[in-house]
């Protein structure tokens, strides 16, 4: 509960669970359809990024080390 309040304000209440688990397990991005979810996320500063899945297939999947091996 605490960690939900932690945001109470910058993002939506509805969201307030969802950001609160991805920080919480340290996780380096949010992917998400919801636009306005995506804008407040990111304008608070976390340590996650928050992207769209299209977003991140396009622009984080093609970083990671396993990407040639996956046969693309």
């Amino acid at each position: 509960m605490a960690e939900r309040q932690q945001y109470a304000g910058s993002v939506s209440e509805k969201d307030l669970h969802v950001v609160a688990a991805a920080v919480t397990s340290r996780a380096p991005f949010l992917l998400t359809l919801d636009r306005p979810l995506l804008r407040q996320v990111n304008a608070i500063g976390l340590s996650l990024l928050a992207l769209t899945l299209g977003d991140f297939i396009k622009h984080q999947l093609p970083l990671h080390v396993d990407y040639p091996s996956l046969g693309h």
